[in-house]
């Protein structure tokens, strides 16, 4: 039911209105816990609320200390394939820094870290709040301002899933771009286990390899929504790239998994 309220909210293009609505309640079922978490950790910055839930949600602390496990979790996979000394490193669609911020104590081997959004009020919260990260904001389209080759990771979670099937394309060339000769480069995507989300006609559409893609809203905003198969996505990377780790998403107690993939230029 919850499906079928939210497309006709797409349909009527009152998508925004939509989020605001979840947005308030998640914001009324999270007080108390939020109130409590952040009464006993003063020290701790969050970000604005609509901020935080804009590219999260609206648990603080899951917000803070999920991010800490995603960090620890990504470093382990990078620490596979990259000696993590006196690296350059980027989270494309860094949100309020909800993982990056956290890199520097983590790695702490020389390594220089670097976030960018197209959303300027978070980038402008990140610049003042959080230290030791370079921050720069983008457009919804490329180019990023880095030269090429620059860097040696660039990760980005929950990013492409909010991209039209041009903008897969346009960013993934993109990230090649910027990285460098045997970088790394990992990011997420909707896959196979999220074809729950999609109607029947969709389902077909995705089981022949096409992106689906939910709009009627402002790409690039968590209610902009695209979903890609395996088969698409492994002949967008192979082109001009290699595979080294795909694992596909799962359906778990608290929801869906994204696919990940790592990728070496």
């Amino acid at each position: 039911m919850k499906i079928y309220i939210k497309e006709l909210f797409r349909q009527l293009r009152l998508m925004f209105l939509y989020d605001k609505c979840i947005y308030l309640y998640m914001k009324i079922k999270n007080y108390n816990q939020n109130y409590i978490f952040k009464k006993n950790n003063p020290l701790i910055k969050l970000p604005p609320d609509y901020i935080m839930f804009e590219s999260f949600g609206m648990n603080y602390k899951d917000f803070y200390l999920g991010g800490i496990e995603t960090a620890k979790s990504l470093i382990d996979y990078f620490y596979k394939y990259k000696n993590l000394q006196d690296c350059n490193i980027l989270e494309w669609g860094c949100g309020p820094a909800r993982i990056i911020r956290h890199f520097p104590d983590l790695i702490n081997q020389d390594c220089h870290y670097f976030g960018t959004d197209y959303n300027a009020k978070t980038i402008s919260w990140c610049k003042t709040n959080i230290k030791n990260i370079n921050f720069q904001i983008n457009d919804i389209n490329p180019p990023l301002n880095y030269s090429d080759d620059f860097f040696d990771i660039v990760f980005g979670i929950s990013v492409f899933t909010h991209l039209s099937e041009p903008n897969y394309h346009k960013w993934f060339n993109e990230l090649l771009r910027i990285t460098k000769p045997n970088g790394i480069i990992l990011i997420t995507t909707h896959g196979d286990a999220t074809i729950m989300y999609l109607n029947s006609n969709d389902q077909e559409k995705f089981k022949y390899g096409n992106v689906i893609t939910k709009s009627n809203t402002l790409e690039g905003h968590r209610t902009f929504t695209s979903y890609a198969p395996k088969i698409f996505m492994k002949k967008l990377i192979t082109a001009k790239s290699k595979i080294l780790y795909y694992k596909p998403g799962q359906i778990r107690d608290w929801g869906v998994e994204k696919d990940l993939w790592i990728i070496k230029k």
